[in-house]
């Protein structure tokens, strides 16, 4: 695929700029492929990279030249509809809590789970708008928020989905 094209975008690997790829580039190093079948020794005579950068970089290449790449459009790609997936659960949850007339939900109760399931819809959306930028830290927080929800159903007492909600944005805000 990649192995054709003389002079690959480096950019597209995930912590390589312009000023990395650049250097790379007066290095010799031209394409995915040749990056793909270096050794992390080759690509320490690179001035700046250390041993585990260059390992990340053969490693991200031989992903890319496999078909296997997490370039940045695959990850948007992957983890924007995560994203709206997770708020549409969120929503859901909150229009649970809204049809609920449970003896137990007194009123308080009530908006402080539905502030809460509004500040984890707010965390998510700043999780989109700065997606791009975070990818790494944000798909993981995604995942371990997936994993939350996925315990706490719509089934959950109310007091087990409001803790819940609140670890979930605690997780969100700390992928930011």
């Amino acid at each position: 695929m990649n192995e054709m094209n003389p002079m690959d975008d480096l950019t597209k690997i995930n912590g390589v700029g312009k000023t990395t790829a650049a250097r790379l580039t007066e290095a010799g190093w031209h394409s995915f492929a040749q990056l793909a079948e270096a050794q992390p020794e080759d690509l320490l005579k690179v001035p700046g990279l250390h041993t585990a950068t260059a390992k990340r970089i053969i490693d991200q290449a031989q992903r890319i030249v496999s078909g296997h790449a997490d370039t940045v459009e695959h990850l948007v790609g992957t983890l924007l509809p995560a994203c709206d997936k997770l708020m549409a659960e969120v929503q859901g949850l909150m229009l649970g809590i809204g049809s609920r007339s449970d003896e137990a939900l007194d009123d308080r109760f009530k908006r402080r789970l539905e502030r809460e399931t509004e500040k984890v819809l707010g965390s998510l959306q700043k999780v989109r708008s700065d997606l791009v930028d975070s990818l790494t830290r944000v798909g993981r927080g995604l995942a371990k928020v997936d994993r939350k929800l996925a315990r706490l159903g719509a089934t959950a007492d109310p007091k087990t989905l409001r803790k819940g909600l609140k670890k979930a944005r605690k997780t969100l805000e700390k992928s930011l």
